[in-house]
């Protein structure tokens, strides 16, 4: 009887229990099926984009201004000793150059430039000058590996650093900045590295030109222009790579840098702004003078030779004092319409006063006497360095 009252409760159980399970199956409402979102597969260019963002250089741009593509180094004011950024059709013996520009160094020695090869594509070159003839061509070999296009090319005046825009595998899009050091030891040119952000970006970024004396940068950029417009930024170049506190600020903040999307958001020190901003306008005006002087000078090298340009010029020292020189001209100009000046007012005024403007007067003299002494000897200086480079054996 035990067995079977047991057995009789063994089987309610097992009755409960499915009856249960069957509830709770009809509470169950039916889960719909979760969709696979599949992540976009990143190109080349983003993955090295987002490998370089966190490395974005803290720089202040302190200035930018849009140009048609063809006259974008007219805006650049470089020192002398920073070399020329000469225009295809103004550099000598040099033909074919793919470059917005040819670069010729402080002593017009030595040059570099691009050049469409057979293949299509631009490569880049080196010439020397020697006398007055500029050698053959030769092909930068050892910057060929890993691109595909090679424009636009920048020595710093140390003659090792050299900045070129370049296509190729380690470019984020379009055309970058990179830059390579020259071995001395060697005569060879380092592995080109990608200079990052916010330098380059997805769009073509065509030059990067430094003026360390003066403490200017500038670089050129095709995003969000048109076809032959590029936005030339300048900024505070710095000694040393700073980079922002990825910590202090948000990743839509690092992205801004980084695109420049707003110049403003990197003036962190106006004082920085303002003193850039006076020594750019500086440097623009010195460049307006040397033009003023290419347009209008006339300077007798010897008897059979007179020059109306600077860049007739074969000595880079000459070429040098000129400018000092047409300093000097503007000078002289000043002290005699204050000398006039001065000898105009001194019968007008009370005799207490005449003994020190009397003296005012001869110092004024002695100044403009002095000064034309300079001015006669710099200009024989220059004749000689001059003649010098022309008739040297």
């Amino acid at each position: 009887m035990t067995k079977i009252r047991f057995t009789i409760l063994i089987v309610m159980l097992c009755m409960f229990s499915v009856n249960i399970q069957a509830q709770r199956h009809k509470k169950r409402k039916p889960q719909p099926k979760k969709e696979i979102v599949e992540e976009p597969v990143k190109t080349p260019g983003q993955l090295l984009y987002d490998n370089m963002l966190s490395s974005t250089a803290k720089i202040v741009i302190f200035d930018s201004v849009l140009v048609r593509k063809e006259n974008a180094v007219g805006n650049i004011p470089l020192n002398k000793e920073y070399g020329e950024l000469k225009t295809t059709n103004t550099t000598p013996a040099i033909e074919a150059n793919d470059s917005m520009y040819t670069y010729i160094n402080e002593y017009g020695n030595k040059c570099f430039f691009s050049r469409i090869g057979s293949d299509g594509k631009s490569h880049l070159y080196t010439a020397d000058k020697l006398g007055n003839e500029w050698s053959q061509p030769q092909l930068i070999e050892e910057l060929e590996a890993g691109f595909e296009d090679i424009r636009n090319p920048y020595m710093m005046p140390d003659g090792i650093t050299m900045y070129f825009a370049a296509k190729g595998e380690n470019s984020i899009g379009g055309y970058d900045i990179f830059v390579t050091m020259y071995d001395t030891e060697e005569s060879k040119f380092y592995k080109p590295e990608n200079i990052g952000l916010p330098f380059n970006s997805f769009a073509d970024d065509l030059f990067y030109i430094v003026n360390e004396t003066d403490s200017l940068g500038w670089f050129a950029t095709n995003r969000n222009q048109a076809t032959d417009t590029l936005c030339i930024y300048s900024f505070v170049p710095s000694k040393s790579r700073e980079t922002y506190n990825i910590d202090d600020i948000t990743p839509e903040q690092l992205n801004g840098y980084a695109t420049i999307s707003n110049i403003k958001s990197t003036w962190y020190d106006k004082n920085i702004v303002r003193q850039a901003l006076k020594r750019q306008d500086n440097a623009k005006k010195e460049m307006a003078q040397k033009e003023d002087i290419e347009t209008s000078m006339s300077f007798v090298i010897n008897d059979d030779i007179t020059y109306k340009s600077i860049s007739q010029f074969k000595s880079a020292k000459a070429r040098g004092m000129l400018t000092s020189l047409y300093k000097m001209y503007e000078k002289l100009n000043i002290y005699e319409k204050k000398l006039e000046s001065l000898r105009e007012g001194f019968q007008n005024i009370d005799k207490r006063q005449r003994k020190t403007e009397y003296e005012n007067i001869y110092n004024m003299e002695n100044e403009i006497i002095e000064l034309r002494s300079t001015i006669h000897k710099t200009e024989k200086d220059i004749r000689n360095a001059e003649n010098i480079e022309l008739y040297k054996l």
